[in-house]
């Protein structure tokens, strides 16, 4: 038996454990370093769907894994970039999944096209991204065009043919075309995670020598390199065999240097996290500067976030409060600043001691004993009455509290500046119905932050227990009230803009290409105008909109909130002169700081909103018009900001008064439901 892919006949046979725990025979090539299955043993687990059900475990992808698809899709437009610059104008993926990569591809701005053999995953791209994918194997495939370029990430290991799959890719190329395939490497095995290195579904394992000496057969090979665990290779359509008996051998050494350095360092694992990894990977990927700049992002904040928490986490005792909430750093932005905004209200009054506990974490015996030693119990901050975030059976709302637990409390229930999150296309069912009548009927005090939350909630709750909900601003909006002695507001040619990624399919549907083409493209105009663009994230996912930002060549800058306290979110708005947001409190934090706003709308909220400040002109709805966006965005942005700068102004602090006053009334009210 000669080599699959070189043809020697030095070939050996052994048997190796699996990561499902069978024991599985791969043959090795002291050759080219080749490690493969017997091909004749091969079983199509594709196109039938089977390998969904087996190693997917999923006929339609969980939420979890369309954002696990989603993030990974992203580093690897990053890392490959310098590739996808110059030579991915029409683009082919092999494998496409449901789409993932092929959706960041059309993000930035290019052609792109899904082939993915699995009926079901083929489909699901355009429920999640509007676009169509091809259905079937490369090998059968019959295409009516060629392309530029051909990619594929992990899929070659599970190809039978794999001579014949390059043949293939070439043929469907234009003379010049690239190709760029990502695999597991055997090189790094996992970083030396060999028992989780072999698996019944990957037929070979390729090292960098063996990978070329398949490549060069078919393709001039650019580039044979590492991304985390995997090898890659970039390569260009040619005639002819471009093997070269010299750059094998030095792929050889490559492959063998890799693995010896992977299996001499020792294994060290911390909460799930590879040492080793974090330290190789930089090296392997050639990005050594590129990492150290993320960890002067996140070394420090690790020790600043921790801080903070100790702070507002005070020592509890039996005259604290207990708040559940999302109060923690590396969350959401507006989450973390709304819950700390939340606290400072109540401590305005007095200096509380203050029990939190996450809104996502169970509720015990133990959390309801400690919210009854309490002196009252507060619920807000982090999308409260969502169905999906923590989607769950028992209160069918973020927190997962039944009707019985919610009996048990025996102190004062305060549900403050929450809103009504529902997206559009999502309606409440029965049981979240009859868990929010239960809340509102149990609660001392339930203000919600806008009136437009109102009204849909008293929609539900009905008339009786309507009148119970009271009008509460969100205390975002009055930073300036809460916090005196924060910096006068900073007069800049900056301009902030915020995409929210999350839940991006309700946010935009189908039109999300056209949507995000314009908005960078009304940024571009406005840039001209000598302002400086910051693309603001207050979750890593916001991060996204740089691909279409670098498509229409903008000059901007990246900024990830959600790395940095409230005290620095707080001044880093307040060098803000406009911010064009998507997220609530991407516009009720800058406001509450003197900074002038554009609502970019997908969700009644952000009008809400504005109504009650008297500024629905402020409001830009992205689904309407979509093919005029940017002419719409510019138009707004000259006529409602750079017209009426101190009009602007007058009105902001105006309304920041109207809303801190309600405020103090309601803090008046609690305060006498407590001296009862």
């Amino acid at each position: 038996m000669n080599c699959i892919i070189c043809n020697s006949s030095k070939v050996s046979k052994s048997e190796h454990i699996s990561r499902t725990g069978s024991r599985i025979e791969l043959i090795r090539c002291a050759s080219c370093g080749h490690i493969y299955q017997d091909e004749n043993k091969y079983v199509d687990l594709y196109t039938t769907g089977l390998f969904t059900k087996k190693a997917r475990k999923e006929k339609t992808p969980s939420k979890d894994k369309i954002s696990k698809l989603d993030k990974k899709s992203l580093e690897r437009i990053n890392f490959y970039k310098e590739y996808i610059d110059d030579n991915f104008d029409n683009i082919l993926e092999i494998g496409s999944s449901i789409g993932s990569f092929v959706f960041h591809l059309k993000l930035y701005g290019k052609d792109a096209y899904g082939l993915e053999p699995d009926p079901d995953y083929a489909a699901f791209s355009e429920h999640q991204y509007g676009f169509k994918q091809y259905n079937g194997l490369l090998e059968d495939f019959e295409f009516e065009r060629k392309f530029d370029a051909v990619c594929s990430f992990h899929v070659l290991e599970h190809i039978k043919g794999p001579n014949v799959f390059f043949e293939k890719a070439k043929d469907i190329l234009n003379p010049g075309g690239k190709l760029l395939f990502e695999l597991p490497s055997m090189d790094i095995h996992f970083f030396g995670d060999k028992k989780h290195t072999f698996w019944e579904p990957h037929i070979h394992y390729f090292t960098a020598s063996s990978l070329y000496y398949l490549a060069s057969k078919y393709f001039k090979v650019i580039d044979i390199g590492y991304f985390g665990d995997s090898v890659y290779i970039f390569a260009e359509k040619s005639d002819e065999s471009t093997f070269s008996t010299s750059k094998f051998k030095r792929y050889k050494r490559k492959a063998k240097t890799t693995s010896i350095i992977v299996d001499t360092l020792p294994t060290i694992k911390y909460k799930n996290i590879n040492v080793k990894q974090l330290f190789l990977q930089p090296f392997f990927q050639k990005e050594v500067k590129k990492q150290f700049k993320k960890v002067l992002v996140y070394f420090p904040y690790f020790f600043k976030e921790k801080l903070y928490v100790l702070k507002e986490k005070r020592k509890y005792n039996k005259t604290g409060v207990t708040h559940i909430t999302y109060y923690r750093g590396w969350e959401n932005t507006g989450d973390t600043v709304l819950s700390k905004c939340v606290r400072d209200v109540f401590n305005s009054n007095a200096k509380l001691r203050w029990n939190l506990h996450k809104i996502t974490n169970p509720v015990t015996p133990k959390l309801i004993a400690e919210i009854n030693r309490s002196k009252f119990m507060v619920l807000g901050g982090g999308g409260v009455f969502l169905p999906d975030t923590n989607k769950n059976n028992i209160s069918g709302w973020q927190w997962a509290i039944s009707k019985e637990q919610i009996d048990s409390i025996k102190v004062p229930i305060v549900i403050y500046a929450v809103g009504y999150n529902y997206f559009i296309g999502q309606t409440p069912n029965d049981f979240f119905i009859d868990n929010l009548k239960h809340i509102v009927s149990r609660s001392s005090f339930f203000g919600m932050r806008n009136h437009g939350s109102i009204n849909k909630a008293k929609e539900l709750v009905g008339e009786e227990l309507g009148k119970k909900i009271k009008f509460q601003p969100c205390p975002t909006t009055v930073i300036r009230r809460l916090y005196p002695k924060l910096p006068k507001k900073v007069r800049t040619k900056n301009i902030g803009v915020n995409i929210a990624f999350d839940r991006y399919e309700r946010r935009f549907g189908d039109k999300v290409y056209s949507i995000l083409d314009n908005v960078a493209g009304a940024l571009k105009e406005i840039e001209k105008k000598g302002y400086n663009i910051y693309n603001i994230c207050h979750l890593d996912s916001d991060a996204r909109f740089e691909l279409s930002l670098i498509n229409k060549n903008v000059n901007f800058k990246t900024v990830l909130l959600n790395y940095k306290t409230p005290v620095e979110v707080y001044k880093f708005y307040n060098k803000m002169e406009l911010v064009m947001g998507m997220r609530g409190h991407a516009q009720m934090i800058p406001f509450g700081l003197n900074c002038h706003i554009l609502s970019l709308g997908t969700h009644d909220k952000m009008r809400w909103f504005l109504e009650d400040i008297d500024a629905a002109e402020w409001y830009i709805d992205l689904q309407d018009k979509p093919e005029d966006l940017a002419s719409i965005i510019l138009n707004k942005f000259e006529t409602e900001y750079e017209n009426k700068i101190e009009e602007a102004y007058g009105r902001l602090i105006e309304k920041q008064d109207y809303l801190f006053n309600i405020t103090m009334e309601n803090s008046g009210y609690i305060d006498r439901l407590f001296q009862k």
